[in-house]
């Protein structure tokens, strides 16, 4: 710390003053305010270190001359010399305390909510910036960081996109901000199957388009336009494109069906075979040729069931093989079940499975977004599109981390319970640990103070107008329920 930085000096006698020698320690290295380490002071023990003069050395009371959320300044002034100085908690971003606009950072960057945050040190009665300060600190400087930050990252992973030369493969999945048809805004997001990247995202809000269902299919088109205008061409209306279904999701609805059959009346069976059934979906998606393979191999499962295999794909069954019962043909129970796996709905859904990629790398993702963005909070246009966006730096950067090993070189692994597997444990690898600060936090802190230090206040783009605005307005005064307030 500079001596010529940090006070405010009146007659100064310079033969007393601190050189830069005496202020500074090994372990002190000239650093930008983002990487200093930061320490918790109580009030009285911070005061007793203005309880003497610098000059004469004689009795002399400091006192808080300055305060800004986290930012203090002590002036002391000797009545005995007349020798004033002033110190301050912290160095300035342009007009702007640094722990301030940090303190800010750390909070929307983490994923955390400001209403806690600060919840949290005015219980510890910590001196801190108001709710009010944090928002304005986020619509200068913190969202523009953000964008631009992502705009960096996506820029890079586009590049390679193109840099393989192969066309491109992507999973795309929806994901609305609360459940049901109440939904205000709709996300969509691009993963690159190869590198299973997010690369693209795209924020629907529901007054852009006729209903709150047609927001994932907005989303899509947006998304496939903007891939197309970087030269990645992936246009859903044109017939070159291969769609094709993930797994997955077809065989959860599967699973649903089968679920509620098994609790009918002789329909026990069902329950038996649901999980075959699922296994032989991923099968005829896995080794199918083409999408009239895959059906031909699905519809073999009808026969299976029943004991009949000339249309079966195994092998010749052994006593030890056949270890659950088989249905009846005609039986209420197989009759059923035909009506669910062969319904002129999923056929054709059967036909477009994916035999290669599936979306789970979007499913994790969603999982992150949850962490930054979850439903359980309401946020504006661009807060909501900032949250998402730093999910997707933050799930670019940690997916597909290692698997974690122990001193002496095994392969971690936990045990599973899922509530899907009714129990049934399953081995997990552990990963190494997640990083939150060391790529692309960084960046985001760096450009942050940047932005503050060049002191432009960054606009954000349009957004779309707010639901209300599509109603009337009219005055409280002619609202009749509002009478009762009156006095």
């Amino acid at each position: 710390m500079c001596p010529d930085d940090s006070f405010t000096d009146v007659d100064l006698d310079t033969s007393f003053c601190l050189s830069q020698e005496d202020y500074t320690t090994e372990d002190d290295t000239e650093m930008s305010p983002q990487n200093e380490i930061k320490y918790l002071v109580f009030h009285s023990h911070l005061l007793s270190l203005f309880t003497q003069c610098r000059s004469c050395h004689l009795s002399c009371i400091g006192r808080i001359s300055d305060k800004q959320g986290t930012y203090i300044a002590v002036t002391q002034e000797c009545s005995h010399c007349g020798y004033k100085w002033t110190w301050r908690s912290q160095p300035f971003i342009r007009d702007t305390p640094a722990g301030n606009l940090l303190l800010s950072a750390s909070i929307l960057f983490s994923g955390a909510t400001p209403a806690k945050v600060l919840h949290l040190l005015d219980h510890l009665k910590m001196a801190c910036i108001k709710d009010r300060t944090f928002f304005d600190h986020q619509k200068f400087y913190l969202l523009p960081s953000i964008k631009a930050t992502w705009k960096e990252s996506q820029t890079v992973l586009l590049q390679q996109c193109i840099a393989r030369g192969s066309p491109l493969s992507i999973g795309g999945d929806g994901r609305c901000d609360s459940p049901g048809h109440s939904a205000k805004f709709g996300s969509y997001g691009i993963v690159d199957m190869d590198s299973k990247k997010i690369i693209h995202l795209e924020l629907v809000q529901c007054n852009q388009v006729t209903s709150s269902n047609n927001m994932e299919k907005e989303g899509l088109l947006k998304a496939l336009n903007f891939l197309a205008s970087k030269s990645l061409e992936s246009k859903q209306r044109h017939p070159h494109i291969d769609h094709r279904y993930d797994v997955w999701h077809v065989s959860e609805g599967i699973k649903k069906k089968l679920g509620k059959l098994s609790k009918q009346a002789n329909c026990d069976l069902v329950r038996e075979w649901t999980k075959s059934i699922t296994n032989h979906l991923y099968w005829c998606a896995a080794n199918g040729i083409d999408g009239d393979d895959i059906l031909k191999r699905w519809k073999s499962l009808m026969d299976h069931i029943c004991d009949e295999h000339d249309e079966c794909y195994h092998t010749t069954l052994s006593p030890e093989d056949r270890r659950k019962k088989w249905f009846a043909p005609g039986s209420k129970a197989h009759e059923k079940l035909y009506d669910i796996l062969c319904s002129k709905t999923l056929l054709p859904d059967i036909k477009k499975l994916s035999s290669q990629h599936q979306t789970s790398s979007l499913e994790a993702y969603h999982s992150v977004v949850n962490h930054f963005a979850p439903k359980l909070l309401s946020f504006s246009y661009h807060g909501l599109h900032s949250r998402l966006l730093l999910a997707v730096l933050h799930f670019n950067e940690n997916f597909g981390r290692p698997q974690a090993r122990t001193r002496e070189g095994k392969e971690r692994l936990a045990i599973a319970y899922t509530k899907a597997k009714a129990g049934e444990c399953t081995p997990k690898p552990i990963p190494v640990p997640k990083t939150y600060n060391i790529v692309y936090v960084e960046k985001l802190m760096h450009k942050a103070v940047e932005y503050c230090t060049a002191g432009e206040k960054h606009e954000h783009s349009e957004s779309p107008p707010p639901l209300a605005s599509a109603y009337e307005h009219p005055d409280k005064d002619t609202i009749p329920s509002f009478s009762r307030y009156k006095r």
